[in-house]
């Protein structure tokens, strides 16, 4: 007499079902792309040639610079409205926000004063400095108009002695071509660009007016 056996399922645990419900979600993820890549940005692509209006071998230290604290941090911040700030996670700037501004700036001014002994803070020079230059920005941020605010205040100190020379302010709406990332990063160029030539006004002021305080204490 022949006897059959009956196979009987094998008994299915309850974290076996969990697992073959996730695994293809997870794998249908994993297909559809990997989250996006971060790219790193830097200011002071866009520095005009050196002008021959005062070339020099005066030596500059530009910065310090303050910011506002939501600008103190890595990602580029666009500011939405209503006191809203968004923090772009995948857009950084490549280094501190502080660090690409003021190296920008440095450049600007040396191309205004045609000296090869401007530096950004916080450099350390091997030699006097003839000026040092703080900035203090109350803004500097893409707004929801797509226009970059920047908002100001400087002085500039002369010599080691840091005798306060001159104080100014700068302010500025600089529209964006377009909404890209690379329009922003243009934007603030641009800013920066017109921050430097307030700086090297004036400091081509205060060395005219040197200048000729120099030939009057020389007149018999």
């Amino acid at each position: 007499m022949s006897q059959e056996k009956t196979m009987l399922p094998w008994p299915m645990l309850p974290w076996m079902g969990m697992v073959l419900f996730v695994l293809p979600m997870f794998l249908s993820a994993a297909c559809l792309g990997r989250s996006p890549e971060t790219r790193l940005y830097t200011l002071g692509s866009q520095i005009r040639p050196a002008s021959a209006a005062l070339s020099s071998d005066l030596a500059v230290l530009v910065g310090p610079a303050r910011f506002p604290r939501y600008l103190e941090r890595p990602q580029i911040v666009h500011r939405l409205g209503a006191g809203e700030v968004e923090l772009d996670e995948f857009n950084r700037w490549a280094g501190s926000f502080e660090e690409n501004v003021l190296r920008a700036l440095a450049l600007e001014v040396e191309s205004g004063i045609d000296s090869d002994r401007v530096v950004a803070y916080p450099s350390d020079p091997p030699f006097a400095l003839d000026y040092r230059v703080r900035i203090h920005f109350d803004e500097l941020v893409v707004g929801p108009e797509d226009v970059l605010k920047m908002r100001s205040r400087w002085a500039i100190r002369s010599g080691e002695g840091a005798t306060e020379v001159v104080l100014g302010r700068t302010d500025l709406d600089e529209p964006l071509r377009d909404g890209s990332i690379a329009a922003v990063v243009e934007a603030h160029d641009r800013a920066i660009a017109v921050l430097g030539d307030a700086l090297v006004d004036a400091i081509r002021e205060i060395e005219a007016a040197r200048a000729v305080e120099a030939s009057d204490s020389g007149r018999p």
